[in-house]
């Protein structure tokens, strides 16, 4: 018997639920580079999408003047990064195609808005246009980072409220993946 234990995120003692200090109205993507990522951004950029990058080795890939290149960030300056934006954009590798990756919990779960790529692991998880947003091109992708950026603040934290509520209430926490792990051993264990 096999089943899917899918990622999670892990919850840690900041408060996600605090007033964004100071909201950065761009997209955001937290992540290392790969050929893949570093041709979705540039087309993105195409498109008139300005972007911050945070990860390792970005400058080999991407040159770009609306795109600004940042150091990894890891623990409560990753929550407050993804937080601090608008728009997470999540990249998934080729690894991961139509399925999920961590930051496909992690941005919700700390709070941000998220757009990814439409997979049908995504949509199981999360309902599209109300805890998270999904895409299937590029053009997509731009039209969505747009439209969230353009929303009024309010709307904005209601759907950072929804992703947050979501990934609390579906149990998409580590603990909570270990727990139903446990009881699947349980139970093989007794047949």
């Amino acid at each position: 018997e096999t089943i899917l234990l899918p990622f999670a995120y892990e919850p840690v003692h900041l408060q996600t639920n605090l007033p964004i200090e100071r909201e950065v109205k761009k997209v955001c993507f937290i992540g290392n580079p790969d050929r893949q990522r570093a041709d979705f951004i540039r087309a993105l950029t195409k498109e008139g999408i300005a972007l911050d990058i945070y990860g390792n080795n970005w400058h080999k890939f991407i040159r770009s003047s609306i795109v600004q290149v940042f150091k990894p960030v890891y623990g409560d300056l990753l929550i407050s990064t993804i937080k601090k934006y608008r728009v997470q954009l999540n990249l998934l590798r080729m690894h991961n195609e139509d399925s999920h990756n961590m930051r496909s919990f992690e941005v919700p779960g700390y709070g941000g808005i998220m757009i990814a790529p439409k997979t049908a692991e995504h949509a199981r998880f999360f309902r599209d246009r109300k805890e998270a947003f999904w895409f299937d091109s590029v053009k997509e992708c731009s039209e969505l980072a747009r439209q969230l950026l353009s929303i009024p603040a309010d709307q904005a934290d209601k759907i950072r409220l929804e992703a947050e509520n979501a990934c609390i209430e579906k149990g998409y926490t580590y603990r909570q993946r270990a727990q139903f792990a446990a009881k699947v051993i349980e139970n093989l264990w007794r047949q």
